[in-house]
């Protein structure tokens, strides 16, 4: 059956010779076969269609050639140019990323690697196939500082599995990323080397106890339409832009309306993540469920625009595989991009380092409450009416609110009025109001929030603390202090927020070594005030016994 067919090529190439095209596909598609057995007549038949113009029959005959020898270098490499040249860049991708392993070498192929790289976007691993190094700036650059508490900030955030974590390296042949695992906790070497563009580090969510402590939900454009679409850079950049849009919308809604702390990543132009950070670890399969309800409660995205929580596993046909994720701040190799979060104007935010510090974390009943009732606890209006009347009563209040609002650092004494105020009241009014100050730092809030006693601050000790601001704003509030309460910018808001003084004298409110104090300087007092009533007693007896009096006249 084969010397039929070769011998139909040869009056193929006759009749091409000749002029006759017509008269040549003609023959072409009447006596190609799906049948034959050798794979080198594939092949000819393969260059013969595209000397036709027939591209799909060629892609199709090279395909059977391949079929029968798969990792034949001239098969593939034509098969691949034909793929690359009619636009099939996702096939083109797949063929010329197994020819590079099996002829690595080879000039031609190379060069259309690296330009398939290029129109798909991947910077980093044409630059490494093509050797060239980075450029120095004349610009110097100064890396972030990097201390023990920034460090520690990092892995608490971003805290997994307890052993093993992956780097990103670009293979030697095709350039192309893979990953390296290590067998042992990440270390804050490791970390420092990612932020500083040294490594670059995925780490895994789940711990060995399957609970995890964020939740992140991903969109993107998918791949194979980024493929599609890579020769049409105007709609890949019009579509960027509504995905952009998109994801602020949904950070917006996630913050405002649900009143979630949720912040948004930026990894490349066709991918972001929204990462809700929590206060502990929690079953991922909560969390799961949590991220679902969120996705449900969103307006629905466009075409080709993908919503899906980023789970810590992945289903492989029988079971699930742990997903490595990339972590934050690092730069990824292939596309030479920094991933990075931004505000809610899609702006990057300047100081990321800082940034991270003011990264709010949602407690388990939080979670729990949100799945419940697809709300959270307090709503903002609420708060915000809270704030205001607290604002108007206390005109010290309001002027460090002012000051915070501002973005202006507070002082000790100045933040501990405030802790002792909005504090407690509600704490995420005290996350709101400090959130715009430079050294905000959401996890020493909350550590502070936690040591506290319950006792409000006083007037008297806010002049103490304030005394120049007190004497300018006039503060002399009057307070119907009848039931043993003491005077505090509370009693504007509710009385009972201040405790009585019975309320006050017990461990609920105070420390042992406090009470201690109070019973010693009462017991004084007490003999203090017996040892005048005897005195007392003894010269009323004396005016008693002299006048002969029975009663008090």
């Amino acid at each position: 059956m084969e010397q039929p067919a070769y011998h139909c090529l040869n009056l193929i190439k006759q009749e091409l010779e000749k002029g006759h095209q017509g008269k040549a596909i003609d023959l072409a598609l009447r006596y190609f076969s799906r049948d034959f057995s050798d794979p080198e007549l594939y092949y000819e038949w393969g260059k013969t269609f595209e000397l036709l113009g027939l591209a799909k029959k060629a892609i199709e005959s090279y395909g059977f050639a391949l079929k029968l020898s798969p990792n034949n270098p001239h098969y593939l490499k034509s098969l691949a140019i034909l793929l690359y040249e009619t636009g099939l860049l996702e096939k083109a991708f797949s063929i010329f990323k197994k020819l590079t392993n099996v002829v690595p070498n080879d000039e031609e192929i190379n060069a259309y690697w690296i330009n398939l790289l290029e129109e798909l976007g991947l910077k980093g691993v044409s630059e490494s196939l093509k050797g060239i190094e980075k450029k120095a700036s004349p610009l110097r650059y100064f890396p972030p500082s990097l201390g023990k508490e920034e460090i520690e900030i990092f892995l608490r955030l971003f805290s997994g599995r307890e052993r093993g974590f992956a780097e990103q390296i670009l293979d030697k042949k095709t350039a192309l990323s893979r990953l390296i695992f290590y067998d042992f906790p990440l270390t804050p070497e490791f970390v420092r080397a990612h932020i500083l563009s040294e490594k670059t580090i995925f780490f895994f969510p789940l711990r060995e106890d399957k609970r995890m402590k964020m939740g992140i939900i991903a969109f993107f454009i998918s791949k194979r339409e980024r493929f599609l679409y890579a020769r049409q850079p105007a709609y890949l950049t019009l579509k960027s832009e509504r995905l952009k849009a998109y994801c602020l919308k949904v950070q917006e809604i996630v913050n405002k309306t649900f009143e979630i702390p949720g912040y948004l990543e930026k990894v490349n132009r066709f991918f972001y993540r929204l990462w809700i950070f929590l206060e502990e670890f929690i079953h991922f399969l909560q969390i799961k469920r949590f991220l679902k309800e969120i996705i449900q409660k969103l307006p629905y995205p466009e075409f080709g625009i993908a919503v899906e929580p980023l789970l810590p596993t992945r289903p492989i046909g029988v079971g699930w595989q742990e997903r490595p994720i990339f972590l934050p701040l690092g730069i990824n190799r292939e596309t030479k991009e920094r991933s990075l979060f931004i505000n809610e104007d899609g702006e990057f935010y300047k100081e990321q380092i800082r940034f991270l510090k003011k990264i709010k974390e949602i407690s388990h009943l939080e979670l729990k409450t949100f799945v419940r009732r697809g709300i959270s606890g307090i709503e903002s209006k609420t708060e915000d009416e809270v704030l205001e009347k607290l604002r108007k009563s206390c005109l010290i209040i309001d002027t460090l609110v002012n000051k915070a609002e501002a973005g202006r650092v507070l002082e000790h004494r100045e933040k501990l009025i405030l802790f002792y105020t909005l504090g407690l009241v509600d704490k995420k009014l005290l996350h709101k109001v400090l959130y715009p100050t430079p050294d905000y730092n959401a996890f020493k809030v909350e550590r502070i929030l936690r040591a506290m006693k319950k006792n409000p601050i006083s007037c008297v000790k806010i002049r103490e603390f304030l005394p120049e601001l007190s004497l300018s704003l006039d503060c002399h509030c009057v307070f119907d202090l009848s039931d043993g309460r003491y005077p505090s910018p509370l009693l504007h808001i509710n009385p009972y927020l201040v405790p009585s003084e019975d309320y006050r004298l017990t461990l609920q409110r105070s420390s042992f070594n406090k009470l201690v104090k109070v019973f010693i300087e009462l017991y004084q007092q007490r003999e203090g005030i017996d040892r005048k009533l005897r005195q007392i007693e003894r010269e009323l007896a004396g005016v008693f016994s002299k006048k002969a009096l029975k009663s008090i006249p």
